[in-house]
């Protein structure tokens, strides 16, 4: 029975009968945000499931993107002479 770790990023929880929670050894039912150590119950059927529900890794659940570069200070203009109000 071929397996592997995967990330579950589905919104809602979703059962899959034809696989197995290779963890507690049951069914695999998949919470948003959980990672499982997953196999085809019959070892033939696509791991993960080919749903667009999964991600591999390392069981770890995605995090957030990452935060968009620094904006660099503007640096300040120059005084021209003779523009200072008296």
């Amino acid at each position: 029975m071929a397996g592997g770790t995967y990330s579950f990023v589905g919104l809602n929880t979703l059962g899959y009968p034809d696989y197995r929670d290779l963890a507690t050894g049951r069914t695999l039912v998949a919470d948003p945000g959980g990672s499982y150590s997953i196999a085809a119950i019959d070892g033939q059927l696509a791991v993960p499931p080919p749903d667009g529900r999964w991600q591999a890794g390392s069981g770890a659940p995605p995090g957030p993107p990452p935060a968009p570069p620094a904006v660099p200070p503007v640096p300040p203009v120059p005084a021209v002479e003779g523009s200072e109000a008296a």
